[in-house]
């Protein structure tokens, strides 16, 4: 033993502990949005089956989807973070359970968006782009469920888009992404279909995040169906990494350069550094070089 005392959270200097009040003032104010949430699956159902009927609509839809997701990435982060303060407050756990539980009702009610997506024809999202330019924004995305080149019926979402629904968690230290890794895995209740993790093998464009396809129950008014979701698993810094470098390839105004494609990768690097060295001095161990 190393004689360190790990001091129980309520002893720990409130200068040394994490300043939440920003992303919501207090325990209360998390609930009152957990409440909020749970009007907002009936309000993503609403869009079932309109979809290709306009290109307002379409926007309506993505732009209720960025809403939600911003909303639901303050809300898990807070939940994450009171969890990882004391692992051994039951009441903060039961908070990071709520959060996921949360984020995957959300993406599930909005299940049906990659086949109406991929149904609409391609003349008819031309005519949308044109009548409504700010859908450019979304044009990658849809792309990306278009793509496919398949035939558009429920067997073949099922059989070939394994990330009909997504949720992204933002963990603060490393060891948090294999942690829940490892919940996930244990659990009898889902079944990880597939794993590909960037953090050990970036992308070559620095890209950092643990990917999880992962089979998750939902319960419907018809009974309990199985849907796939993908769920990526990020630090902090890699998220925000990730942020802006989605922010310069598709949607700033000045042109994506190699030059800025080589200062994101030595990013990515110094960032990988930092979260290792932060996960060192959170733990108490000695400093060390990675390679």
């Amino acid at each position: 033993m190393d004689g360190k005392t790990i001091l129980p959270r309520s002893e720990v200097p409130e200068e040394f502990t994490w300043d939440l009040r920003d992303v919501f003032a207090s325990d209360e104010a998390w609930n009152e949005e957990l409440e909020a949430l749970k009007a907002y699956p009936e309000r993503l159902a609403a869009f079932a089956g309109t979809l290709g009927e306009s290109a307002k609509t379409l926007l309506d839809w993505f732009t209720l989807s960025d809403e939600i997701t911003v909303r639901v990435s303050k809300f898990v982060q807070y939940a994450s973070c009171r969890s990882d303060q004391d692992v051994g407050n039951s009441f903060y756990q039961g908070m990071r359970s709520k959060a996921f539980s949360t984020a995957v009702a959300l993406n599930s009610a909005g299940s049906f968006e990659a086949s109406e997506i991929m149904a609409i024809p391609d003349e008819t999202l031309a005519r949308f782009y044109a009548e409504e330019p700010k859908l450019e924004t979304y044009r990658r995305s849809i792309d990306k469920l278009r793509r496919r080149g398949l035939e558009v019926s429920i067997d073949n979402i099922y059989a070939h888009i394994q990330d009909v629904a997504g949720i992204r968690v933002i963990c603060n230290y490393l060891d948090d992404i294999y942690y829940l890794r490892s919940l996930l895995t244990r659990s009898e209740s889902y079944t990880v279909l597939r794993e590909v993790d960037y953090i050990k093998e970036p992308k070559d464009t620095g890209y950092r995040s643990l990917h999880l396809i992962v089979n998750v129950p939902i319960v419907i008014s018809e009974g309990t169906m199985v849907l796939p979701v993908e769920i990526q698993l990020r630090t902090i810094a890699m998220d925000m990494w990730a942020s802006l470098e989605h922010e310069l390839r598709y949607k700033s105004d000045r042109k994506f350069t190699q030059q800025d494609a080589a200062r994101l990768r030595l990013c990515s690097d110094a960032i990988s550094e930092i979260d290792r060295e932060m996960q060192d001095i959170y733990q108490g161990n000695e400093p060390q070089y990675h390679a």
